[in-house]
């Protein structure tokens, strides 16, 4: 009898541990979609240079300024609005687009 019991008081334990990762697993996930990222486009009106890549460079030094360095602002980015008017579309966090929204 005395095997048993340690035999379930194993099983417990391992039940535990396996609910316990579980719902550290989907903490984790939770805390990833708050700061899931989307695609936000970003209107910047009337283009204000006749050199496209001079606008795409604003775009970038935007973005950086808000993301912290040219790198990540470089890998956020999406597309680039410079012919008829100035904008960009990038991958952002919902605080990354309020930031740059202004709120």
């Amino acid at each position: 009898m005395a095997q048993a019991g340690v035999h379930r008081g194993g099983c417990c334990r391992l039940l535990f541990l396996l609910v316990t990762a579980l719902l550290l697993r989907r903490s984790c996930v939770v805390g990833q979609q708050s700061q899931s990222k989307k695609i936000y486009i970003v209107y910047l009106g009337e283009r204000r240079h006749d050199d496209a890549d001079v606008v795409t460079g604003s775009h970038h030094d935007m973005l950086a300024s808000v993301l912290g360095s040219k790198e990540v602002a470089l890998e956020s980015i999406v597309y680039s609005y410079r012919h008829s008017f100035s904008g960009f579309a990038a991958r952002l966090t919902e605080a990354q687009a309020s930031t740059i929204r202004g709120n």
